[in-house]
């Protein structure tokens, strides 16, 4: 060959070299533009984590891949998603196995033929029955630079089972991209959370705030009250108000006296033309005011159906269990009221015995 001719052979052959490092270049861009813009659409961890294994499995024509997450405190890997068929949870300790030796040293890990690798653990092929033949490791580090994982891809498939330099290189930039995408997603996942803390905090303290405005309002409307009557009609009024009843009842063991069953009707002329499902409160949009209440009392047996049972319990009664019904029943016989639910509760008094009970109704 002369010596022009070898210089035209040697320029052919760079060339080549250089167009194939451009395709590859080419190719990975590609690649990082996909799985940038496939990691971009969601914040749910375990979709996430479920997409960079498809697509890393795909982009490098491996067979199957895994993806470790590292628990810094135990340090240990963890398995969330596996693709290819009986994927299965696994766990290993750093610096244990392909996956642990990367997480390890902290670089990319190559291997040819896994059965010649003293670091590959058998364990998990024999209990899987799966052959592995070429392994790539790479670790996940985020954009400081900490480890939070590795990406582990199985079995090439070309003819001779091995991932190249380029598939290195590759799964490197996409194991830091995916680290990436994942520390935003638990910074995301956290920020909900602390938010839905918020939120519930603050139902809580309004909650509390509604509850000892209660307090106030019935402790006021008790303190006016001179008669049984009048006590009977500020509970009822204020805990109807507070549990959205339509009306309610104060039951009293007034000893010799008996039981008796203190109940806030309506006492209005306009009362009768009243659904019997309407509230002893207009509602928030009614122009019309509240009606009239009047305070009838009634005597009953001290262990007279719910109000029996309110008084003999040690918390509010199971109104749900056999019999219960046929009780309601008669109360609505003894109020002369259709009754579609009923909650009771014991009223304690010294020594935390029950001296009656209150009632809301509807």
């Amino acid at each position: 060959m002369t010596p022009k001719a070898d210089r035209a052979s040697k320029r052919e052959a760079r060339e080549r070299e250089l167009e194939a490092r451009l395709a590859r270049a080419e190719r990975t861009v590609q690649a990082l533009r996909e799985v940038g813009l496939a990691l971009g659409s969601t914040l749910d961890l375990d979709q996430l984590l479920e997409l960079i294994l498809h697509k890393i499995t795909e982009l490098l024509d491996a067979d199957r891949a895994t993806l470790y997450l590292l628990d810094e405190q135990r340090q240990r890997l963890l398995s969330r998603i596996g693709t290819g068929d009986k994927a299965r949870s696994i766990e290993l300790p750093v610096g244990e196995g392909i996956a642990g030796y990367a997480a390890k040293i902290g670089r990319p890990i190559r291997v040819k033929d896994a059965y010649r690798d003293k670091r590959f653990k058998r364990e998990w092929d024999e209990m899987t029955g799966y052959t592995t033949r070429s392994i790539l490791a790479a670790p996940m580090k985020n954009h400081v630079g900490r480890i939070i994982g590795v990406i582990q891809v199985l079995n090439k498939h070309t003819p001779d089972d091995e991932f190249s330099q380029h598939d290195e290189e590759l799964l490197s930039a996409l194991a830091t991209q995916a680290a990436v995408s994942i520390d935003n997603s638990r910074l995301f996942l956290s920020v909900i959370q602390k938010n839905m803390q918020l939120v519930e905090t603050k139902e809580q303290l309004e909650h509390r705030v509604s509850d000892l405005k209660l307090l106030f309002e019935l402790e006021s409307a008790m303190g006016r009250a001179a008669t049984m009557e009048e006590l009977s009609r500020a509970v009822v009024l204020e805990a109807s108000r507070a549990c959205a009843a339509r009306t309610g009842a104060l039951l009293v063991d007034e000893e010799d006296a008996g039981v008796a069953l203190y109940v806030v009707t309506q006492s209005s002329p306009s009362a009768a033309a009243e659904s019997v499902s309407d509230s002893i409160f207009p509602p928030p949009d009614s122009d019309r005011p509240p009606l009239v209440q009047e305070v009838k009392r009634i005597a009953v047996k001290r262990t007279e159906g719910i109000f029996g049972l309110a008084t003999t319990a040690s918390d509010a009664p199971d109104l749900h269990r056999a019999g219960v019904e046929n009780a309601i029943r008669k109360i609505g016989e003894l109020l002369e009221l259709s009754i579609s639910s009923v909650t009771a509760v014991p009223l304690e008094g010294e020594d935390d015995l029950p001296l009656g009970a209150l009632i809301l109704l509807h």
